[in-house]
Protein backbone atom coordinates (compact mmCIF):
# COMPACT_ATOMS: atom_id res chain seq x y z
CA UNK A 1 0.00 0.00 0.00
CA UNK A 2 0.97 3.60 -0.65
CA UNK A 3 0.43 6.51 1.55
CA UNK A 4 0.89 9.94 0.13
CA UNK A 5 -0.69 12.94 2.77
CA UNK A 6 -2.19 16.01 2.19
CA UNK A 7 -4.74 18.88 3.41
CA UNK A 8 -6.92 21.29 1.96
CA UNK A 9 -9.88 23.15 3.16
CA UNK A 10 -9.42 26.11 5.69
CA UNK A 11 -10.31 24.13 8.86
CA UNK A 12 -9.04 21.33 8.08
CA UNK A 13 -6.06 22.74 6.30
CA UNK A 14 -5.00 24.96 8.96
CA UNK A 15 -4.50 22.17 11.50
CA UNK A 16 -2.73 20.29 8.98
CA UNK A 17 0.25 23.00 8.34
CA UNK A 18 -0.02 23.50 12.14
CA UNK A 19 1.01 20.12 12.25
CA UNK A 20 3.59 20.47 9.55
CA UNK A 21 5.12 23.07 11.86
CA UNK A 22 4.72 20.57 14.50
CA UNK A 23 6.47 17.73 12.63
CA UNK A 24 8.80 19.35 10.90
CA UNK A 25 10.69 20.51 14.72
CA UNK A 26 11.16 16.45 14.95
CA UNK A 27 14.29 15.40 13.66
CA UNK A 28 14.79 11.33 13.12
CA UNK A 29 14.09 9.08 10.42
CA UNK A 30 10.37 7.57 12.07
CA UNK A 31 8.17 10.96 12.22
CA UNK A 32 6.65 11.57 8.07
CA UNK A 33 8.09 14.29 6.70
CA UNK A 34 6.45 17.59 5.24
CA UNK A 35 8.11 18.41 1.72
CA UNK A 36 6.45 21.12 1.20
CA UNK A 37 3.29 23.92 2.58
CA UNK A 38 2.10 26.39 0.34
CA UNK A 39 -1.53 28.23 0.11
CA UNK A 40 -3.26 28.28 -3.55
CA UNK A 41 -4.71 30.67 -5.43
CA UNK A 42 -8.15 29.93 -3.73
CA UNK A 43 -6.90 30.80 -0.30
CA UNK A 44 -6.68 26.96 0.62
CA UNK A 45 -3.75 25.81 2.01
CA UNK A 46 -1.90 22.43 1.44
CA UNK A 47 0.39 19.95 2.54
CA UNK A 48 3.24 17.48 0.45
CA UNK A 49 4.32 14.30 2.18
CA UNK A 50 7.11 12.29 1.41
CA UNK A 51 5.10 9.11 -0.53
CA UNK A 52 5.83 5.81 1.56
CA UNK A 53 5.23 2.54 0.80
CA UNK A 54 3.67 -0.08 2.60
CA UNK A 55 1.01 -0.56 5.00
CA UNK A 56 -0.56 1.32 8.52
CA UNK A 57 -0.36 -0.96 11.33
CA UNK A 58 -4.38 -0.87 11.69
CA UNK A 59 -4.64 -2.73 8.21
CA UNK A 60 -1.69 -5.47 9.53
CA UNK A 61 -3.82 -5.91 12.86
CA UNK A 62 -6.93 -6.34 10.57
CA UNK A 63 -4.94 -9.15 8.98
CA UNK A 64 -2.94 -10.97 11.58
CA UNK A 65 -5.14 -9.90 14.62
CA UNK A 66 -2.05 -9.61 16.88
CA UNK A 67 1.38 -9.48 16.90
CA UNK A 68 4.57 -11.22 18.36
CA UNK A 69 5.65 -10.02 21.66
CA UNK A 70 8.88 -9.21 19.68
CA UNK A 71 7.38 -7.44 16.87
CA UNK A 72 4.81 -5.46 19.05
CA UNK A 73 7.76 -4.27 21.01
CA UNK A 74 9.58 -2.98 18.12
CA UNK A 75 6.52 -1.52 16.67
CA UNK A 76 5.81 0.41 19.75
CA UNK A 77 9.32 0.96 20.45
CA UNK A 78 10.01 3.00 16.80
CA UNK A 79 7.07 4.39 17.43
CA UNK A 80 7.73 5.77 20.96
CA UNK A 81 11.22 7.43 20.12
CA UNK A 82 9.46 9.47 17.11
CA UNK A 83 7.58 10.77 19.80
CA UNK A 84 10.13 10.99 22.40
CA UNK A 85 11.98 13.66 20.27
CA UNK A 86 8.19 15.67 19.73
CA UNK A 87 7.95 15.13 23.47
CA UNK A 88 11.09 16.95 24.10
CA UNK A 89 10.20 19.91 22.35
CA UNK A 90 6.95 20.54 24.36
CA UNK A 91 4.78 18.76 21.33
CA UNK A 92 2.11 16.34 22.23
CA UNK A 93 0.67 14.41 19.32
CA UNK A 94 -2.66 13.86 20.59
CA UNK A 95 -3.90 11.44 17.83
CA UNK A 96 -1.63 8.30 18.49
CA UNK A 97 -3.71 5.44 16.77
CA UNK A 98 -2.61 2.61 14.45
CA UNK A 99 -3.58 4.23 11.33
CA UNK A 100 -1.07 6.95 12.35
CA UNK A 101 1.87 4.13 12.48
CA UNK A 102 2.46 3.39 8.81
CA UNK A 103 5.54 0.63 7.82
CA UNK A 104 7.39 1.13 5.28
CA UNK A 105 10.40 -1.15 3.67
CA UNK A 106 13.70 0.45 4.42
CA UNK A 107 17.05 -1.45 3.18
CA UNK A 108 15.92 -4.95 3.98
CA UNK A 109 13.95 -4.33 6.96
CA UNK A 110 10.52 -2.39 8.27
CA UNK A 111 10.58 0.96 9.80
CA UNK A 112 7.92 2.72 11.57
CA UNK A 113 6.69 6.68 10.41
CA UNK A 114 4.43 8.71 12.82
CA UNK A 115 1.91 10.59 11.17
CA UNK A 116 -0.29 12.87 11.04
CA UNK A 117 0.95 15.95 13.91
CA UNK A 118 -2.56 17.55 12.87
CA UNK A 119 -3.88 18.20 15.72
CA UNK A 120 -0.73 17.93 18.24
CA UNK A 121 -0.81 20.30 20.99
CA UNK A 122 2.54 22.25 21.77
CA UNK A 123 3.73 24.12 25.03
CA UNK A 124 2.11 27.51 25.39
CA UNK A 125 5.46 27.94 25.94
CA UNK A 126 7.20 27.42 22.91
CA UNK A 127 7.36 29.90 20.33
CA UNK A 128 5.20 27.70 17.77
CA UNK A 129 2.44 27.27 20.51
CA UNK A 130 -1.39 27.54 18.96
CA UNK A 131 -4.66 27.96 20.99
CA UNK A 132 -6.21 24.42 22.03
CA UNK A 133 -9.66 24.85 22.18
CA UNK A 134 -11.87 23.28 24.11
CA UNK A 135 -13.48 20.89 21.84
CA UNK A 136 -12.48 16.85 21.79
CA UNK A 137 -10.41 16.03 19.04
CA UNK A 138 -8.49 12.35 18.69
CA UNK A 139 -10.08 8.87 18.05
CA UNK A 140 -12.36 7.94 21.05
CA UNK A 141 -10.69 4.41 21.32
CA UNK A 142 -7.04 5.60 22.05
CA UNK A 143 -8.11 8.67 24.13
CA UNK A 144 -7.28 8.83 27.69
CA UNK A 145 -8.73 9.72 30.40
CA UNK A 146 -7.96 13.31 30.82
CA UNK A 147 -8.19 14.40 27.01
CA UNK A 148 -11.66 13.25 27.43
CA UNK A 149 -12.51 15.32 30.28
CA UNK A 150 -9.87 18.14 29.23
CA UNK A 151 -8.20 18.07 26.24
CA UNK A 152 -6.79 21.83 27.12
CA UNK A 153 -4.66 20.62 30.14
CA UNK A 154 -2.88 17.20 28.40
CA UNK A 155 0.87 16.51 28.46
CA UNK A 156 3.50 13.89 26.80
CA UNK A 157 1.51 11.27 29.38
CA UNK A 158 -1.77 11.13 27.05
CA UNK A 159 0.37 9.92 24.23
CA UNK A 160 1.73 7.35 26.93
CA UNK A 161 -1.91 6.36 27.74
CA UNK A 162 -2.41 6.28 23.74
CA UNK A 163 0.86 3.75 23.51
CA UNK A 164 -0.95 1.46 26.52
CA UNK A 165 -3.88 1.17 24.45
CA UNK A 166 -2.18 0.15 21.24
CA UNK A 167 0.48 -2.08 22.60
CA UNK A 168 -2.26 -3.98 24.37
CA UNK A 169 -4.41 -4.39 21.17
CA UNK A 170 -1.00 -5.27 18.81
CA UNK A 171 -0.46 -8.00 21.74
CA UNK A 172 -3.62 -9.19 22.27
CA UNK A 173 -5.64 -8.94 19.49
CA UNK A 174 -8.51 -6.89 21.63
CA UNK A 175 -8.87 -2.77 22.32
CA UNK A 176 -8.57 -2.52 25.81
CA UNK A 177 -11.69 -0.05 26.08
CA UNK A 178 -14.06 -0.85 23.49
CA UNK A 179 -18.16 0.02 24.08
CA UNK A 180 -21.31 0.14 21.07
CA UNK A 181 -20.59 3.48 20.08
CA UNK A 182 -18.11 6.41 20.80
CA UNK A 183 -19.85 7.25 23.90
CA UNK A 184 -19.81 4.05 25.80
CA UNK A 185 -16.46 3.46 24.83
CA UNK A 186 -15.31 7.02 26.41
CA UNK A 187 -17.40 6.20 29.73
CA UNK A 188 -15.06 2.82 29.71
CA UNK A 189 -12.27 4.70 29.29
CA UNK A 190 -12.89 7.27 31.98
CA UNK A 191 -14.97 4.17 34.42
CA UNK A 192 -13.85 0.92 33.56
CA UNK A 193 -10.03 -1.64 34.05
CA UNK A 194 -9.32 -3.82 30.75
CA UNK A 195 -9.08 -7.24 31.18
CA UNK A 196 -5.36 -7.87 32.59
CA UNK A 197 -3.06 -8.62 28.87
CA UNK A 198 -1.96 -12.19 30.28
CA UNK A 199 -5.76 -13.27 30.94
CA UNK A 200 -5.72 -13.15 27.11
CA UNK A 201 -2.49 -14.14 26.26
CA UNK A 202 -0.67 -16.17 28.70
CA UNK A 203 2.73 -16.75 26.54
CA UNK A 204 3.25 -12.84 26.70
CA UNK A 205 6.12 -11.43 28.79
CA UNK A 206 4.87 -10.31 32.31
CA UNK A 207 7.26 -7.33 32.12
CA UNK A 208 5.79 -6.00 28.78
CA UNK A 209 2.66 -6.71 30.67
CA UNK A 210 3.44 -4.68 33.54
CA UNK A 211 4.36 -2.26 30.97
CA UNK A 212 1.44 -2.06 29.40
CA UNK A 213 -0.61 -1.85 32.72
CA UNK A 214 1.18 0.99 33.71
CA UNK A 215 0.57 2.89 30.49
CA UNK A 216 -2.94 2.49 30.80
CA UNK A 217 -3.54 4.25 34.77
CA UNK A 218 -6.13 6.53 34.84
CA UNK A 219 -4.19 8.58 36.84
CA UNK A 220 -1.35 10.64 34.93
CA UNK A 221 1.04 11.04 37.64
CA UNK A 222 0.76 7.10 37.65
CA UNK A 223 2.03 6.64 34.39
CA UNK A 224 5.27 6.82 32.50
CA UNK A 225 6.50 10.86 32.34
CA UNK A 226 6.93 10.56 28.64
CA UNK A 227 7.56 8.23 25.56
CA UNK A 228 11.28 8.35 26.91
CA UNK A 229 10.71 6.57 29.77
CA UNK A 230 8.55 4.49 27.76
CA UNK A 231 11.55 3.62 25.55
CA UNK A 232 13.86 3.07 28.29
CA UNK A 233 11.97 0.48 29.70
CA UNK A 234 11.13 -1.17 26.44
CA UNK A 235 14.73 -1.95 26.27
CA UNK A 236 14.62 -4.74 27.91
CA UNK A 237 12.88 -6.25 25.57
CA UNK A 238 15.44 -6.09 22.35
CA UNK A 239 13.07 -2.85 21.92
CA UNK A 240 15.52 -2.22 18.80
CA UNK A 241 14.24 -5.49 16.62
CA UNK A 242 12.35 -4.40 13.91
CA UNK A 243 9.84 -6.71 12.17
CA UNK A 244 10.98 -8.03 8.86
CA UNK A 245 8.15 -8.48 6.87
CA UNK A 246 4.64 -7.34 6.47
CA UNK A 247 1.28 -9.50 5.82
Amino acid sequence: GRHVGWGSGRGGGRRRLRGARAASKVRGPHPGRVLDADTMASGDPFLVFELLEGQDLASILRARGRLSTADAIACIAQAAEALSEAHALGIVHRDVKPSNLFMVAQQGHMEIKVLDFGIAKLDAGSDTSVTVTGSVMGSPRYMSPEQIRDPKRIDARTDVFSFGVMTYEMATGRRPFEGSSPVSTLAKILESEPAAVLSLRSDLSPELARIIRRCLRKVPDERYNDTRDLVAALRAHRWDRVPTQTP
